[in-house]
């Protein structure tokens, strides 16, 4: 009676071994993180001014005030003193740089930005953003960003 309770055990295991297995073949790889959230976890967006340079003729006009003002204040961070006329801003745009700031993230790690021009720059494509730092909105200091400004999407016109 024994060897018979033994071996209806050992069928029912297989029975169940073989069928996880197939079960498992047939679901889709699905992470954790895909779906589940922590309540009361999430990204944090960040915020921050700069200035793209090195564009080819294609910056902010002289009449982008914000920009004449944000190019004389950095000159004068350096000890150079630039009259307001002197100034040909067409190689450089103001722009404001926000991010999500992971809630895992790590210190030294990196994040995508996106910068966008807030003066009349026709194009800040082939530029390189100054360093910018991004803050959180109560002004705490979370991020350094800069480097070459990468221009996606498409544009379609008729």
């Amino acid at each position: 009676m024994m060897d018979i309770y033994k071996s209806f055990l050992a069928i029912i295991f297989l029975l169940m071994l073989v069928t996880s297995v197939l079960v498992a073949d047939m679901s889709p790889n699905v992470r954790i993180k895909d779906i589940a959230k922590i309540h009361g976890i999430y990204d944090k967006p960040i915020l921050g001014y700069g200035l793209v340079v090195g564009l080819n003729g294609t910056g902010d006009s002289a009449s982008a005030m914000i920009t004449v003002q944000s190019v004389i204040n950095m000159m004068q961070r350096f000890g150079i003193d630039v009259p307001q006329s002197r100034i040909s801003l067409k190689n450089v745009a103001a722009v404001m740089v926000t991010a999500e700031l992971p809630f895992f993230a790590k210190a030294g790690g990196r994040i995508d930005v996106l910068v966008s021009s807030i003066g009349d720059a026709k194009s800040i494509a082939g530029g390189t953003l100054l360093l910018t730092p991004l803050t959180l909105p109560d002004g705490t200091l979370c991020v350094l960003a800069q480097g070459a400004v990468s221009v996606g999407g498409f544009v379609l016109s008729s």
